[in-house]
């Protein structure tokens, strides 16, 4: 829990304004990695305690009361010979770095005045506590390192001090728009996009690049809006403290509220769930979109989960692109995924799960992992209303490897659950919602901790099946890929377009430049379209015709059958027919 320079920042701006020019009345060394400086200002005595402990390196004003071993340690009785009585001048974070200065007048040996600095580096395992003199060569520190071949960075009395090397990245508080922009521009979106920040930009932790890809959902476009929001409620003063905890006990601290977490770790249902290995991968070449992350729950199992569909027209495309592909990017990385996450958890069970794309990503990749996995490992694969896939796949060996291990979940109006081929049975859940909107598995009711089942799928859930089934059937694969690249090149607006998001921000206009587009496309591309179209609009006729035979056929037999069931009351034949 280490500070990032974002939240030491905010520290040393809190510092200043309270202990500057306050004296240094007592110093004490509890333990080997730690300072305590009592400090009297004209009204109030506090407590500051520097902290170069490797993993929870800090600074910070304490109420805590410590045991000071009745010998002090010579680092302490150097401190006390050199800055007893002294006052601080200032506080301040150097070039935005993981330091604090506090910059101290005091006296040399020889009585005159004289000005020194006491340094603390906050950089992990080299964290460490430095009294610099006034002629900017070192006193003592902390911990003294010598660093062969490398004495510009050695922390040894006498030498001179110099800051840390800079990092080859770009200060994301010092850095102007254009260039913040110009570098995300040049992303590298193959790795998670936190992944990515963290080695692009200088001053954010690994906490703030995860909230960040949180934040934007992952979309790059979205990103430097987000960015900017950080910088603008740290530079306006709008944070504040921010302690996570899970079952009682920190196990992380931010200056801002932490939203990427949700609820799940303060809830009793959770609180001994361990998430790790989240990754978010886009790539707009390749036509891919996958999220994933892992949990390691308190049986000792390990549960891979797997999104679906974001908003962006990338990852539509790629959904399509499974009606023609044998596979596609994302079932692929799902496979990798899996092998990697079982890899670090060697000892584990287990499961893998998801919910539409997500869901069909989880079935491919318990499909494909390595044999050896699937049989000795492998306890579960959940598809939650996502598609199949195609007969070959069905039908090959190491589906049925499997088969038995596959679990499917549909809503009684399902679509986009029911799509291509399912060798295993599926499961019809109960749904609060109706028609398409029951794809939301926050809809599905539940008791206690199951799904409640239904016999069958409605009506208008086989309806559309029924049409979807002979809308893509009619299709070649060729004819499909040829639809699905048409289609999201008009969608796209010519590549001025990458989210659905895009598409609703323009209301009517975007409606009409979606008309403008198509009419400005080519002839072969439009001809594509509209026969497509066309055959899903003959298959929705011909089987709502179909289904009001059968409707009619169906009132017409209820009819006959009270007809007949009165006629035989009437006769005075009370027998049940």
């Amino acid at each position: 829990m280490a500070l990032d320079a974002a939240t030491l920042a905010l520290t040393a701006a809190e510092l200043k304004a309270t202990l500057t020019d306050a004296k240094i009345a007592k110093i004490f060394e509890p333990t080997r990695d730690e300072l305590v400086i009592t400090l009297r200002t004209r009204t109030d005595t506090y407590a500051l305690l520097l902290s170069a402990r490797s993993g929870s390196a800090r600074v910070c004003l304490t109420e805590e009361t410590f045991e000071n071993p009745e010998t002090p340690p010579s680092f302490c009785m150097l401190m006390r010979k050199h800055l007893t009585g002294a006052r601080i001048v200032s506080i301040s974070q150097p070039e935005h770095e993981r330091m604090l200065e506090l910059e101290i007048d005091t006296h040399d040996e020889l009585g005159f005045a004289a000005r020194k600095k006491l340094v603390l580096e906050l950089i992990g395992r080299s964290s460490n506590l430095i009294l610099v003199g006034s002629d900017g060569r070192i006193i003592d520190c902390m911990r003294r390192m010598d660093f062969a071949g490398d004495a510009e960075r050695s922390m040894m009395p006498g030498m001179f001090y110099r800051m840390p090397p800079k990092q080859n990245k770009l200060s994301v508080f010092d850095a102007a728009e254009d260039e913040r922009r110009a570098l995300i521009a040049q992303a590298d979106r193959t790795a998670p996009m936190d992944k990515w920040l963290l080695s692009a930009f200088s001053g954010l932790s690994p906490l703030l690049c995860r909230e960040l890809a949180y934040r934007c959902g992952g979309d790059y476009e979205r990103l430097d809006s987000c960015i900017s929001a950080l910088l603008e409620s740290l530079a306006n003063g709008e944070t504040a403290p921010y302690m996570l905890t899970r079952g009682g006990a920190p196990f992380d601290y931010s200056c801002i509220a932490i939203g990427q977490y949700g609820s799940a770790a303060e809830t009793e249902r959770f609180r001994d769930v361990r998430m790790f290995g989240f990754t978010h991968e886009w790539d707009e070449e390749k036509e891919m979109q996958f999220d994933a992350v892992s949990y390691l729950l308190p049986d000792d199992t390990l549960f891979v989960a797997f999104m679906g569909t974001d908003t962006s027209l990338v990852g539509w495309k790629e959904d399509f692109n499974m009606s023609f592909l044998s596979a596609v990017p994302a079932q692929e990385r799902a496979a990798a995924y899996t092998v990697e996450m079982a890899a670090a958890c060697r000892r584990c069970k287990l499961r893998i799960g998801g919910h539409s794309k997500g869901g069909n990503l989880a079935a491919w990749a318990a499909i494909h992992i390595p044999e050896n996995l699937q049989k000795r490992r492998l306890l579960a694969a959940y598809n939650n209303d996502g598609p199949g896939f195609s007969h070959d796949m069905v039908d090959s060996e190491a589906y049925r490897r499997v088969a038995d291990k596959l679990h499917t979940y549909v809503p009684e109006s399902s679509i986009v659950g029911v799509l291509l081929e399912h060798g295993e049975d599926y499961a019809v859940i109960d749904s609060a919602n109706r028609s398409i909107m029951q794809h939301e598995p926050l809809s599905w009711n539940v008791l206690g901790a199951r799904f409640i089942h239904l016999g069958e799928r409605s009506q208008m859930g086989k309806l559309s099946d029924d049409v979807l089934r002979q809308w893509i059937g009619s299709m070649t694969p060729q004819e499909r890929e040829q639809f699905s690249d048409a289609l999201f090149d008009v969608l796209s607006l010519s590549g001025k377009a990458r989210t659905l998001d895009d598409l609703r921000a323009g209301g009517l206009a975007g409606g009409a430049a979606l008309l403008k587009q198509y009419n400005g496309a080519d002839e072969e591309d439009k001809k594509i379209i509209s026969e497509i179209f066309r055959r899903l609009a003959v298959d929705v006729k011909a089987e709502l015709k179909k289904a009001a035979g059968q409707s009619l056929k169906t009132a017409e037999k209820s009819l006959a059958d009270m007809k007949h069931a009165i006629t035989g009351f009437a006769k005075g034949d009370k027998t049940d027919k």
